[in-house]
């Protein structure tokens, strides 16, 4: 990957990392307060621009939304607005995949080892082995992987369920 990746943005921004709908309250048609900044940093916007691209190809979320933009609509608002050209996209979304898939693996670990008894992070864990598929084919390697072992056992599922299921 470090052969590919293109010269960053000229422009350094405050970058929200986790960038979404549901990150960002509204009034009217303006941002009233913005919500998770644990993945925030100064640098490329254009990463925020990539994240964005992959929650569009997802069939739920922005997309669903009868309102919804669709993704060339938000690139050229995005770029009438700050004035950035957007370029190298397919790097950009290959990048947040792979960052998707971290993120999906971390929250697997997480309740396998009991750190969550959040059911999500199973759902999520089966997100690991697709993501870095979609990372893959975004830099054009059509190479399939082997899934490898992203499994949460089958006794910690048991468990937490038990304890949903169970009266209070």
């Amino acid at each position: 990957m470090k052969e590919t990746k293109p010269q960053p943005c000229p422009n350094i921004a405050l970058v929200h990392g986790d960038a979404k709908p549901g990150n960002f309250a509204f009034v009217g048609d303006e941002v009233s307060a913005v919500f998770d900044w644990e993945m925030t940093d100064v640098g490329d916007p254009l990463t925020d621009i990539g994240w964005m691209e992959l929650l569009w190809m997802q069939p739920v979320g922005i997309t669903s939304h009868e309102a919804a933009p669709s993704v060339d609509e938000f690139i050229d608002r995005y770029e009438a607005l700050s004035g950035i050209k957007t370029q190298n996209r397919r790097w950009y979304r290959a990048m947040n995949a792979y960052k998707m898939a971290v993120i999906c693996l971390i929250g697997a670990m997480l309740f396998d080892e009991g750190a969550s008894d959040d059911m999500k992070l199973v759902v999520a864990a089966g997100g690991t082995h697709l993501l870095t598929q979609v990372g893959l084919a975004e830099l054009g390697i059509e190479q399939q992987l082997e899934s490898g072992q992203v499994a949460i056992r089958e006794e910690r599922i048991a468990e937490v369920q038990s304890r949903v299921a169970a009266p209070h």
